[in-house]
């Protein structure tokens, strides 16, 4: 009997070695996609955590307003004569309330003034940067401001108006 020699498993390997060095497109394809996911998740993970931080701002700064006008109307009488530069120049507070242009985080504005018809009624406008926040804001300072008359959200200009006695 004529010995019959085993079969060579090693001549495969090295052809097959050699044709497998890289990724395919359809393997890179799938990574890049895979990292594209990750990546938009995080993004959005942080614009939502980013909003709601100005969002906590916009309502610290609306009652720290409404604080400390208390407190001026309480030293004058009325609201006469009330602005944002008039609190943070009268020593109404330490540290001004908020940058002297009174913008919001959102860039926008807060304008604070005495009811043109009833100087015993405060008027703060409130700029938001969309409908979605106009409302969700409103809602928010509804549950949180005493002596209300009343709280708006002007969808159409993105604006909150709160009237306080």
């Amino acid at each position: 009997m004529i010995p019959t020699p085993a079969p060579s498993i090693t001549h495969h390997y090295p052809l097959r070695a050699m044709r497998q060095r890289g990724l395919t497109l359809i393997e890179l394809g799938l990574v890049l996609l895979i990292v594209s996911l990750l990546v938009s998740g995080i993004y959005a993970k942080g614009n939502s955590i980013s909003n709601e931080a100005k969002m906590q701002r916009v309502v610290d700064d609306a009652i720290l307003l409404l604080t400390k006008s208390t407190a001026y109307r309480a030293d004058h009488g009325d609201f006469s004569g009330i602005s944002i530069s008039i609190l943070n120049s009268t020593g109404y507070s330490t540290a001004p309330i908020i940058n002297g242009s009174g913008e919001n985080p959102w860039g926008l504005n807060y304008a604070l003034s005495a009811d043109s018809s009833d100087h015993q009624l405060l008027s703060l406008s409130v700029a938001a940067n969309s409908a979605a926040t106009c409302l969700r804001l409103s809602n928010t300072l509804d549950g949180l401001v005493n002596n209300q008359q009343s709280i708006s959200c002007d969808t159409a200009n993105h604006t909150v108006l709160v009237k306080v006695r």
